[in-house]
């Protein structure tokens, strides 16, 4: 098995709840307030990115018992219902268990660890900051002022990604992928790549104002109203 690139992927938290299934309880966990890990992907530039590689591998939590007060902050579930061990856990089979051909990642801990560090080595709410882009409810941003900002930090070509809902009336900047070789020297992310192609965005803020507000409602509900439609 050979692979050439890693795909790591952090979503913006505000989004991950929106148009979200009914049927789905789905909420921030307090103290979460970042752009949050997706997943550290291994992959080809040209063939389908392998998945489930082995499937009869196991998920040992108690392996990485360690790193949970980190993962529960970094890379936590939205889903109420579910443990979040169960999203390491799927994180695991899926891309982790195609990834353990590296020597660096080659073990649950390599990886969630390795991950982590990448989390922590691209601070993506900086760089944003940095360039004047801050969450917010009542300002739109053009999706190239938003690449320009990572791409010039990063000096790669990186992928941003949206989301569009159905009571905005801008897609919703949701996730950023960054591309590295298997040595994580950061490479330009393959154009036949999908990325967000909407003009402009809305970055949602982490915590919407819900002093005008008499009783307390939840993020989607406050921003629905934001929006004339709660």
């Amino acid at each position: 098995m050979f692979f050439q690139i890693s795909k790591w992927s952090k979503k913006w938290s505000p989004t991950v709840c929106i148009d979200v299934s009914k049927m789905i309880v789905c909420q921030m966990p307090p103290g979460v307030d970042c752009w949050t890990i997706h997943g550290l992907w291994p992959g080809s530039l040209k063939q389908p990115s392998p998945r489930f590689c082995h499937t009869n591998s196991s998920f040992d939590l108690e392996k990485i018992q360690h790193l949970v007060p980190d993962l529960e902050k970094e890379w936590p579930s939205f889903f109420v219902e579910r443990k979040e061990s169960n999203f390491w856990k799927y994180e695991w089979k899926k891309h982790g268990t195609c990834a353990v051909v590296l020597s660096s990642l080659n073990s649950q801990e390599l990886y969630f660890t390795k991950t982590l560090e990448l989390k922590k080595q691209y601070d993506l709410l900086k760089i944003l900051k940095e360039n004047d882009i801050f969450p917010s409810t009542e300002k739109y941003y053009m999706l190239d002022n938003i690449k320009n900002a990572l791409n010039s930090h990063f000096k790669v070509h990186v992928l941003v990604k949206c989301k569009n809902a159905k009571d905005f009336d801008h897609p919703l900047l949701s996730s950023v992928r960054i591309c590295m070789d298997m040595n994580f020297t950061l490479i330009d992310c393959p154009a036949s790549l999908k990325e967000c192609k909407a003009d402009s965005v809305l970055y949602l803020p982490v915590k919407p104002d819900e002093k005008k507000f008499s009783q307390p409602l939840t993020y989607v509900q406050v921003m629905l109203h934001k929006y004339g439609e709660y």
